[in-house]
């Protein structure tokens, strides 16, 4: 089970704040869903039964969908605020940092 921190000024955010609740729980979702590296497999399906309600990305508000960077030629988005928040600066001689920045590299999302 990956633990993931979470921002708790999250409800305090003006734009958090404005939008319905299907959409802060999509947003929730996505950054619970995501792999290390902030990269999600997009599957609405699950995203839908999960949350309740038929969500596509092209419904979501562009506060989160600016968020969000769709991985060409995949099914798959990327939310960077995911890394800056988690890890902070990445850097390469941080073994933890490592893995993700492979990832993010395989995607073409990283470079040296």
């Amino acid at each position: 089970m990956a633990k993931r921190f979470i921002d708790t000024k999250l409800w305090d955010k003006a734009w958090f704040r404005k939008i319905e609740p299907r959409y802060k729980l999509i947003w929730i979702y996505l950054l619970t869903r995501c792999d290390h590296a902030g990269i999600w497999d997009a599957d609405w399906e699950a995203a839908d039964f999960l949350i309740g309600e038929r969500i596509r990305h092209e419904d979501l508000p562009e506060v989160i969908k600016d968020k969000m960077e769709f991985i060409d030629g995949e099914d798959q988005y990327f939310i960077p605020s995911f890394v800056e928040f988690q890890y902070g600066e990445l850097k390469e001689n941080s073994k933890p940092h490592l893995s993700v920045i492979k990832r993010l590299m395989d995607k073409g999302l990283y470079t040296l």
